[in-house]
């Protein structure tokens, strides 16, 4: 403070936290003294003291203020001379540094993943120097995440716009989100929340990755501003978990139509979301019907991976769109799931309309439903695809030969993930005697799973024993070229430990058998994954066939 103030305009100044304690200045408890005059002009000897005391009680502060700008900055340059990092390495390196401490932004391959929630306020809080490092690195502040209906809207949409700033021009990450418990009524007509959704509007040339976990009259106020530009790559909308209004609204920039590579939509019609299908590569949707369902197939002729998960088939008079009279022949999609459909009729109207020629892995997660073998293998023959993955998981079958006859259509498959229902009722003795039979091809026109590399099975009824070492065939052949190059076999157990279901424990004859093939080099897991438990070892336990030192009894 400039020396020539007097008490009353110091007093006046704009700053009156004491920079020592942080508490209001305790001097402005001083009032303005105004002296006294007698008759001859003077003031009496009080009022002299008094001026007198608060000219030194100015100096003594202004002293004051001095020594706590000197301590502060000592204390700066003790930071700076003690600090490992910023003594020794240039900014530029720091900055690097500060980029590897915040989980990385989510990727293409992320399939839509929550971004990280790392705060690089914290880096920031760790001394001046890292302060202005992690200020001015604009790659630190590219994501952001927010729930609007969280108390205190109106301090984060400060910290937002703060944060936005200091992310320069660089392309967002942009996460929105609310708790399960909002009310949407509340949020349409929240002046926070509608001027938060503005401050980010105000950045729409700059979305890349956008993820919406709204109530759906929300989505259509993220509308983007006048500027005709977008990066959008990534579009993902979440409506599953959030109560009310599904419908009414679009997903719809101003002045723009985006054209990402990836899409995830959750609980909304395809309808809602107005954008360029033409570049989609990836797209995960739920909750849709089997016309919407090819609609995407037409409107996405890039698609390389699609998961249709939840989708139903639909009823006469409400379509969404046209139901297709001719197969769809997509030449692009490599990778298909088929997730929980509402009944076996909606895979057996996706399949019966559809021919991918390039499909190489298949996943059908059936919820306890019957696999429709005929609908797949009519759809993997009209494919003539060299399908290598094949996923069956929580279904049921109408008898044990549907599988090989499934397995029949898929000669070019590499690797069998067979997870049957619960109480699917279905047995895998046929296929285990099939694959014993055929483990050396001999008939060319009849032959069963011929580059069959990994096969894993999750046991769910109980299993013969006997089979299951002539899976990988004689270990005599194992160099015989005709031989299936199988490599792996997992069969995996699940049990309610909690209602003590036992174990099911290896019969002892067929120990031996099993023992052969782990020491001819190959892959054999058998056990109980979720509880570490190798079942091989737990019977030989039980069959006192494991010697004093922990080694298998040659004994019989």
């Amino acid at each position: 403070m400039a020396s020539g103030k007097s008490f009353a305009e110091e007093r006046n100044l704009e700053t009156r936290t004491c920079i020592a304690c942080g508490f209001v200045d305790s001097y402005d408890r001083f009032e303005s003294h105004s002296q006294c005059r007698f008759s001859n002009g003077e003031s009496c000897s009080a009022c002299k003291k008094l001026k007198l005391l608060e000219s030194q009680i100015l100096e003594a502060k202004r002293t004051l203020d001095d020594l706590i700008r000197q301590h502060q900055d000592l204390k700066t340059q003790k930071n700076r001379i003690h600090d490992p990092i910023t003594s020794r390495m240039p900014p530029e390196v720091v900055s690097t540094i500060f980029e590897f401490c915040l989980p990385p932004t989510p990727c293409d391959s992320d399939h839509f993943l929550t971004p990280s929630k790392g705060n690089p306020l914290k880096l920031g809080a760790v001394c001046r120097a890292w302060r202005e490092i992690a200020w001015s690195t604009p790659r630190l502040w590219t994501v952001i995440s927010v729930c609007v209906n969280a108390p205190g809207l109106a301090a984060r949409c400060d910290l937002a716009r703060g944060w936005l700033v200091r992310s320069g021009g660089l392309p967002l990450t942009i996460h929105i989100f609310t708790s399960i418990s909002c009310s949407t009524d509340t949020l349409l007509t929240s002046p926070d929340t509608l001027h938060f959704i503005k401050l980010i509007n105000q950045h729409s040339n700059r979305w890349q990755r956008l993820d919406l976990s709204v109530p759906f009259p929300l989505v259509s106020e993220f509308c983007g501003d006048s500027n005709p530009v977008s990066i959008m790559r990534t579009l993902r909308i979440d409506l599953e978990r959030i109560r009310g209004i599904r419908s009414g609204g679009q997903f719809s920039m101003r002045n723009v139509k985006p054209h990402p590579t990836n899409v995830s939509l959750s609980s909304l019609r395809l309808k809602a979301v107005d954008i360029e299908w033409n570049n989609v590569t990836q797209a995960v949707v739920k909750d849709l019907q089997v016309d919407e369902c090819f609609e995407l197939l037409r409107r996405a002729p890039k698609l390389r991976r699609c998961k249709l998960a939840s989708f139903s088939t639909y009823r006469p008079g409400q379509e969404q769109f046209p139901i297709p009279e001719n197969i769809i022949v997509h030449h692009q999609l490599r990778n298909l799931s088929l997730e929980f459909p509402v009944g076996s009729d909606a895979v057996s109207s996706i399949c019966n309309k559809v021919s991918f020629p390039a499909l190489l892995r298949l996943s059908c997660t059936m919820d306890e439903c019957i696999v429709p073998t005929q609908s797949l293998v009519s759809f993997l023959k009209r494919s003539s695809c060299a399908l290598e993955k094949l996923l069956i998981m929580d279904a049921s079958f109408d008898n044990d030969d549907m599988m090989i006859d499934l397995l029949q259509a898929t000669p070019s498959l590499v690797r069998l993930d067979l997870l049957p229902h619960r109480w699917a009722n279905y047995s895998p003795d046929r296929l285990f005697e099939r694959l014993a039979r055929t483990s050396i091809a001999k008939d060319e026109d009849n032959i069963f799973l011929p580059k069959l590399r990994f096969f894993r099975y999750h046991v769910e009824e109980n299993i013969s024993w006997d089979l299951v070492p002539g899976i990988f065939g004689s270990l005599h052949e194992l160099d015989n070229p005709r031989r299936r190059p199988l490599e792996s076999v997992w069969i995996h157990f699940d049990r309610e430990v909690e209602n003590g279901e036992p174990l099911r424990y290896i019969d002892k004859n067929t120990l031996p058998r099993l023992l052969s093939i782990l020491e001819a080099g190959l892959d054999l897991d058998v056990g109980y994954p979720t509880e570490d438990l190798d079942l091989i070892e737990e019977s030989m336990k039980y069959h006192d066939m494991v010697d004093d030192e922990d080694h298998p009894s040659s004994e019989n």
